[in-house]
């Protein structure tokens, strides 16, 4: 006991004093503790040395577990966390937090039994706590939600009885904060992205609340994400961004996905150099992390640069690496939108993607909306490409709603001009003018002056209307 008493300390100390000390040392360090506690429950009877050395391993061992959260090594950090929350004792307030970190590595592993055991665990360590139960509840909708074990209307529906709960306990920041990241999973589900970006705001705000650091991070890297594809505009993004990475610089797994944005948002206002390093450095974290499903982020973001800076066949290559990782790792539905976005810098290198959009199509996990939109709008491209104008103004008219709708400027301006361009192939330029002019002021709304340029381009080049 006095090693496993010495090995505490010196991981107090450690984690005082070297906050990047060695990840192999700690963990080390952790499982010395954890075997000396182990070996003295066994063969002594209980003590108070034992109750002062249960909660020194248990926080070794949490703190590893932590660490390794951080650098979205899921398999340890979540080894880790149900070792060191076996070891707490019934009523430690850490069983809540620590079953919402297990649940949130379980859904990146794809595990829900780990997911709901430690639901069910920190039920049962904090008997009659309110907050737990409130909090269980809709950690348990996120779990199915994001897994896929529920449908959306399901889910739905359960939170909103969850809120109607909720109403009467103001005060539960956790509660609210959690319930705020299942209504904008929801929202993302359905692609409303402005009302997501308003839901994390909302519990970013009950996060600060209660001086989360984990919470906060979680959700301003969420929040970076989700304003690429709302109105927000580029400058606010570019700000966050520049925020976090200075804030987050020595958390690499947290950093990808905040250079990913950024490399979007400086390609929307023209600066594709910046956005080429930026993708760069993700790429190399990446790799070096052997995070899979942010190398193909990565690879989509990627395509969406090249294809803003005119260098389609880049792009498509791109777009097909992504979407070959994507179905490796059984992401059939993202795959598809790179997917359709390689057969759309298909068409314009002025090739043909009839086979590609027949495969999307003929697929049978059916299509996420907005894959749906642009599927339907280059259809209209090819037709109009092959001289069958009745048909391609059909599919264009098919799409123009869709492009209103979406909450994605980016998204909205390519199909409005793709509109534009096939009404206009068909004389019709009455109408293909509302089209390009409705897509040029989304971009001009998002401060996308690249996109923008391409748009003013379509405006000029259609004939004037004699109507």
């Amino acid at each position: 006991m006095f090693l496993a008493q010495w090995f505490a300390r010196r991981q107090a100390s450690d984690i005082s004093s070297r906050a990047s000390s060695d990840q192999q040392e700690r963990l080390a360090l952790a499982s010395h503790v954890e075997a000396a506690t182990l070996l003295r429950r066994v063969l002594l009877s209980p003590g108070p040395d034992l109750e002062t050395l249960a909660p020194l391993t248990a926080d070794s061992l949490i703190g590893a577990g932590l660490d390794a959260l951080t650098r979205k090594d899921l398999p340890t950090a979540t080894g880790l966390l149900e070792r060191g929350r076996d070891l707490l004792p019934s009523g430690d307030p850490r069983h809540l937090s620590l079953a919402l970190r297990i649940c949130d590595a379980g859904v990146g592993l794809w595990d829900q039994p780990r997911c709901l055991t430690a639901l069910r665990s920190a039920l049962a360590a904090l008997p009659g706590e309110a907050t737990a139960k409130r909090t269980c509840d809709i950690q348990q909708c996120i779990v199915q939600l994001r897994l896929e074990r529920a449908t959306p209307a399901a889910i739905a529906a359960r939170a909103k009885g969850i809120e109607a709960g909720l109403s009467h306990h103001l005060e539960d920041d956790l509660a609210w904060c959690r319930y705020h990241q299942l209504a904008a999973y929801l929202h993302l589900q359905a692609e409303r992205e402005t009302a997501a970006e308003k839901s994390l705001r909302l519990a970013l705000k009950r996060a600060r609340s209660m001086a989360d650091r984990y919470e906060e991070e979680r959700l301003l890297c969420a929040l970076c994400e989700v304003t690429r594809s709302t109105p927000t505009p580029v400058s606010t993004g570019l700000e966050l961004c520049a925020s976090l990475a200075g804030r987050l610089a020595a958390d690499r797994a947290l950093l990808v996905p905040i250079l990913v944005t950024r490399a979007y948002l400086n390609a929307l206002t023209g600066n594709v150099t910046d956005a080429r390093a930026d993708l760069a450095v993700a790429a190399r974290h990446a790799d070096d992390l052997r995070l899979s499903l942010a190398a193909a982020a990565i690879m989509e973001t990627s395509g969406l640069v090249e294809s803003m800076a005119g260098a389609h066949a880049a792009a498509e290559r791109s777009y097909r690496r992504g979407a070959a990782m994507l179905r490796a790792a059984g992401q059939v539905r993202d795959a598809q939108s790179l997917e359709a976005a390689a057969a759309r810098a298909m068409l314009d290198q002025h090739r043909p993607a009839g086979a590609e959009l027949a495969a999307l199509q003929a697929e049978r996990a059916p299509m996420a909306p907005r894959v749906r939109l642009t599927v339907t709008v280059l259809r209209a491209r090819l037709a109009s490409a092959e001289g069958r104008h009745d048909r391609a103004v059909r599919l264009a008219r098919r799409a123009w709603p869709g492009a209103l709708d979406t909450d994605d400027p980016y998204l909205a301006a390519e199909v409005l001009l793709d509109v534009s361009l096939v009404l206009a192939a068909a004389g019709r330029a009455d109408q293909a003018a509302p089209a390009a002019a409705h897509a040029l002021a989304r971009l001009q709304a998002k401060g996308a002056t690249l996109p923008e340029a391409r748009a003013r381009d379509v405006l000029r080049s259609l004939p004037v209307s004699t109507a």
